[in-house]
């Protein structure tokens, strides 16, 4: 193998994998009880726009990406129509999912305690949903695939994502990991950054009310 592949290889396949460990380290012990704070919400939002730089900077250098191909510079006002579409196609799969794990008496008992506003919460999951969905989503999944199957690809991005969600329980990660697949087939259709982090970012905000309420 020359240098000039194995570099490739290792930029494609390596990179992300590095990446992945440094800026996500999966939590694999139990939680049953999150607070959200102000605090905490500000503190998320400077970390996830770090993180974002970092992840587009290997996007760009190690993909060879063209941040356009991602949507980032266009956002139209139909593009709301793919975010109502793409919300509920996400809900769908959750609450699915959810309905048959309760059947087998399966539930996630995290308990999230909601300490600061909804402006706050809004913005806390909206750069939460574009780092995740830039790395996962984009950036994982694209430099896989320069090497594997787009569909293993997409499968393996899934299994990292759901990595760092162990902290939930089983039947959490179980319902993320089609959630994740839910995403990868909008990121199939729109090829849209925002249309993915908005969704993402909506559907947390949604669950987090939720969970906070019970």
């Amino acid at each position: 193998m020359d240098k000039k592949k194995f570099l490739d290889i290792s930029l494609s396949v390596g990179l992300p994998i590095v990446l992945y460990a440094i800026l996500f380290t999966p939590n694999l012990t139990p939680v049953h009880e999150l607070t959200i704070t102000t605090s905490g919400a500000v503190k998320t939002v400077l970390i996830e726009v770090f993180q974002i730089a970092i992840i587009l900077a290997a996007l760009i250098f190690g993909t060879k990406i063209k941040l356009a191909d991602t949507g980032l510079y266009s956002f139209k006002i139909y593009d709301l129509l793919k975010v109502i579409f793409g919300l509920m196609t996400i809900l769908i799969v959750f609450f699915a999912f959810n309905l048959i794990f309760a059947c087998f008496g399966q539930q996630n008992d995290l308990k999230v305690k909601l300490q600061t506003s909804y402006l706050a919460l809004a913005a806390m999951m909206l750069s939460v949903g574009y780092c995740e969905e830039f790395f996962f989503r984009v950036y994982a999944f694209e430099s896989f695939r320069k090497y594997i199957d787009g569909r293993i690809s997409a499968i393996i991005s899934a299994l990292l994502f759901c990595c760092g969600h162990f902290y939930e329980g089983f039947a959490a990660v179980i319902i993320i990991f089609f959630m994740r697949l839910g995403f990868q087939y909008l990121y199939k259709k729109y090829r849209s950054i925002h249309v993915l982090a908005i969704v993402h970012a909506l559907f947390n905000v949604i669950s987090t009310v939720i969970s906070s309420s019970l």
